[in-house]
Order: structure tokens, then sequence, then C-alpha cells
């Protein structure tokens, strides 16, 4: 029998066994109702839910971020770092506010920082590599 990549799978079950783990990297490679998930295509998905993967910033859920994912090489929808978590960004609160609305619209390199977290570097790093494993999502307390 001749099988189809997205026809009936019946007579063909080993090559069917195949598909369920089929690689992807956007939907489109996906069969039927599938969306493509962490790189691979996966029946009972969400569209925007964590590892789906994105073009924009709108097709993640507002919790969630567009970012390329380092692992697969391309944009997925991905957590923003809580409290504590490390991160990379902007030096300072303005610059990543600025940053993130002039890149809402394609995938980032990073996530910002969930909800009213800030990107902070702890300590007086030497390094550019210090630099970027010092930084965690804090909290920033306003004095009056």
């Amino acid at each position: 029998h001749i099988c189809l990549i997205c026809g009936c799978l019946l007579n063909c079950w080993p090559f069917a066994q195949m598909l369920l783990f089929q690689s992807c990297t956007k939907d489109a490679e996906c069969c039927g109702e599938q969306l493509c998930v962490w790189g691979q295509c996966s029946q009972n998905a969400t569209k925007g839910e964590a590892g789906s993967t994105c073009q924009y910033q709108t097709d993640c859920s507002p919790d969630l971020c567009c970012a390329f994912h380092k692992a697969l090489l391309f944009p997925v929808c991905s957590a923003k770092p809580i409290e504590r978590e490390r991160c990379f960004g902007a030096s300072n609160h303005l610059t990543e506010l600025l940053s993130w609305g002039t890149q809402d619209e394609g995938p980032r390199k990073y996530c910002p920082c969930a909800g009213d977290l800030h990107c902070q570097h702890l300590g007086k790093p030497q390094t550019q590599e210090l630099v970027v494993s010092s930084a965690r999502c804090l909290m920033i307390l306003k004095s009056f």
C-alpha cells in the first residue's frame, strides 16, 4: 500500500508510529489539526501555549513571549522568567521598555521578566560573560 504523510494511516502502522513523533519547525509541516510544539508535531496542542511555534509576539499567550530557542534554532512561545530566575536583558528598565516596544512584532532573542519584575545585574561583574550570568528578575521597590 502507498502511504501518504497526511493521508489514511490504517494500512501502514509502522509508518504511522514514525509520524506521531514527526519533527517540525512550523505548523504547516504537521498533518491535519496537529501543531508544531517543541519541534514535534502534536495532536492535542493549543496555538500560543509554551513550545508552540511563533513569528509574532501576538502568536503567544500573554504570559509568554515569542523568542528563539537555542536548542531548536527557531522561535517558540517561551515562559518569561519569574522572580530570581536568570534573565538576559537591558541593564536598566527604561532601555528594556523601549526595546520591548520596538520588538513587539517579531521574535526576541530573550524574553523579558514576567509582570512587574525587572532584569537586574547582581554584584559588579568583571567580564561580559559574568554580566549575563549574574542578572536576575527582581521586584524594584519604589522609595517615597
